[in-house]
């Protein structure tokens, strides 16, 4: 509901997903790896200006995309994978009625074991990765010794992608003082609020729905909860 609401994460992942796609204008192929795919809808953009590319160069642009489902964080479930081959199912779907080859899979692998040849990637194919939300909903040094975000950022290093794609929260609520996440958090979460009134008016139940939400979120990063984008990113 809130990215359907709020034009914040929409514009983050369209300008996302353009540049992808610059950083493929020279190859035949896009691999995205995405560590969380949510619902899918960010691909929307991304197929349909595909789709505007390969009609104006009268080039089919493949496009292949692996949801990684790492059994060690902490917003995947047992039931994270079926989900994944759904929403991965209605992604090819979409594509399809654009003219759009999209091949979809579901690796269900630890970050830590991640290497080019256990993603399938291929010669002269563009590598991007996606980090859509997911770094501020994992641990970091001051939550966990081992420290699963720096060791995230430095596999996703270690694939040598042509791009990483980061869409995430501009706010701090981990690490911060109190004084400091109490500050950011209503910077962060006023302006989301703010930018419903492009969308919805403020007599819309459905916007009520979300603000109640937005709410709950809030007060869990100035308590200091290391996950707090969970129901937003999902929604």
């Amino acid at each position: 509901m809130l990215y359907d609401a709020s034009p914040i994460f929409k514009l983050g992942h369209v300008a996302a997903n353009f540049a992808i796609l610059d950083a493929a204008r020279d190859h035949p192929k896009i691999h995205i790896v995405d560590f969380d795919l949510s619902q899918g809808v960010q691909y929307a953009s991304l197929i349909n200006a595909v789709s505007e590319r390969s009609r104006h160069r009268s080039l089919t642009l493949l496009v292949n995309i692996t949801a990684v489902c790492d059994p060690t964080m902490p917003y995947n479930t047992p039931s994270t994978v079926n989900n994944l081959k759904i929403i991965g199912d209605k992604i090819v779907t979409l594509a399809s009625r654009f003219g759009v080859p999209v091949r979809f899979s579901v690796l269900n692998r630890r970050a830590s074991e991640l290497e080019r040849a256990s993603l399938g990637c291929e010669a002269g194919e563009c590598l991007a990765v996606y980090l859509s939300f997911a770094l501020s909903r994992i641990a970091d040094e001051s939550a966990s010794p081992a420290n699963p975000r720096d060791q995230l950022l430095r596999r996703v290093k270690s694939l040598g992608p042509d791009i990483v794609k980061l869409v995430e929260q501009e706010m701090n609520a981990n690490t911060a003082p109190f004084a400091t996440r109490f500050g950011e958090a209503c910077g962060h979460y006023g302006s989301v609020l703010d930018s419903l009134d492009a969308t919805m008016s403020r007599d819309d139940r459905g916007r009520f729905r979300i603000e109640r939400a937005l709410g709950r979120k809030a007060s869990n990063s100035e308590k200091g909860h290391t996950f707090v984008l969970k129901a937003s990113c999902s929604g």
